[in-house]
């Protein structure tokens, strides 16, 4: 798990920092993209990597990929609310997602999970009804069910057309199935970050030909996989390279 290539990048966005304000008005991206552009960069000089000799381009479903190396690299960003993360690649496929823990604006929990209900299995429906636990605990399980499906079909490079239905994670058994099956070879990993009074869920799904599926709750995450990286230590490092 603690390998370079299974490392998490996560990057809080600090919304006064004048480097990252500045480069985002000059550059007219949102700071958060911004920052997904950046932490690669941050994790091929951490692999003495010269960015100049690589080249970023996008799939016609608009994934960013590295298409020029000496090595094969693959790589995923995600952002929500003020964190920003990356997961890597040695060539292998790779999805990463985040999403904050908490209920959309003026939304209940019932109404939440109406919302996002066609995109759920029978079985994942089941573990989110009311009598399945309090809110807290099944707020959880929504944001581990969606942030999974989201990093498996951004593994996958589908696109926004793929039917979260055909995936499924268990919560009980603490599995995952895609059109009832296991994802042969993957390996899913699906972790909580603390920041500030914030909780984070962030999912990992990477075609490794292994096969695994691993949750971690916040006590559990194994030390070196997540690595935090201030803004300004990639601005004054990176912003450059970006011109």
């Amino acid at each position: 798990m603690a390998e370079s290539n299974a490392v998490i990048y996560v990057t809080i966005l600090e919304w006064d920092s004048e480097l990252i304000n500045n480069q985002a008005v000059y550059k007219l991206v949102p700071k958060g993209s911004l920052i997904g552009q950046l932490l690669p960069r941050y994790w091929l000089r951490q692999k003495q990597i010269d960015t100049e000799m690589v080249k970023f381009e996008a799939t016609e479903h608009g994934k960013p990929i590295i298409t020029q190396s000496s090595v094969p690299l693959t790589y995923n960003a995600t952002h929500d609310s003020d964190m920003v993360a990356i997961a890597c690649g040695a060539g292998e496929p790779v999805g990463i997602d985040v999403m904050k823990i908490a209920l959309p604006r003026r939304t209940s929990m019932g109404e939440f999970i109406e919302f996002v209900s066609e995109q759920l299995t029978a079985c994942e429906k089941e573990a989110l009804h009311p009598r399945a636990g309090n809110e807290a605990t099944r707020l959880l399980r929504l944001y581990r069910m969606w942030t999974i499906k989201e990093a498996y079909t951004k593994a996958l490079g589908e696109g926004l057309g793929y039917d979260f239905a055909r995936i499924e994670y268990d919560v009980l058994e603490g599995t995952v199935t895609v059109d009832g099956e296991p994802p042969s070879g993957w390996d899913i990993v699906s972790l909580l970050v603390q920041h500030a009074t914030d909780t984070y869920v962030i999912s990992t799904a990477r075609r490794t030909g292994e096969g695994h599926v691993t949750i971690f709750d916040l006590e559990d995450v194994p030390k070196g996989l997540v690595q935090f990286v201030g803004v300004n230590i990639l601005a004054e490092c990176l912003i450059p390279s970006l011109r």
